[in-house]
This record gives C-alpha cells, sequence and structure tokens, in this order.
C-alpha cells in the first residue's frame, strides 16, 4: 500500500490540500498516518477512495418506478390538452 502526503492526493484526486486535511478531522476521520516527526500527512489512495465511497457516495432520488410514472403522467397531461 503506498501513502501520498496531501498535496499529491489533491493533485490525484482533484481536491483542495485544505478539504482533505479537514477530512481527516471528520466523523468518521479519514484514514491518515504521520510522518515520522508529526509534520506531514499521509493518507493511502486506496483508503481514500473507500472512506470518500462510504461517507460521500451520491444516492438516487428516484428509482426507475418513479422515472416511469412521471413520464407517464406528463405524456398523459399533455395528450389531455
Amino acid at each position: 500500500m503506498k501513502f501520498l502526503p496531501l498535496k499529491k492526493l489533491s493533485e490525484e484526486k482533484g481536491i483542495p490540500v485544505s478539504t482533505i486535511r479537514e477530512f481527516t478531522k471528520k466523523d468518521p476521520p479519514l484514514p491518515h498516518y504521520t510522518s515520522p516527526g508529526g509534520r506531514k500527512i499521509r493518507v493511502s489512495p486506496e483508503e481514500f477512495d473507500v472512506w470518500y465511497r462510504e461517507n460521500f457516495r451520491a444516492t438516487p432520488v428516484r428509482d426507475n418506478g418513479d422515472i416511469d410514472r412521471i413520464i407517464h403522467d406528463v405524456l398523459e397531461s399533455v395528450g389531455r390538452r
């Protein structure tokens, strides 16, 4: 498993360093490791992906049945005019 400093992870994922740093303080926190001396924070890209998916997963607002019903209702209303 490789560990990247926040700047490299930021470049890889397209997320600002400050946002990733905030993620390490969130509840639940992003798994991170401090280098010897405590200066640099390092994060595994694999752990980041899993954590991000679990905490910021996009959920569908409607399922297909809702969409079918909406389309049906719209088509009926257009046909009634």
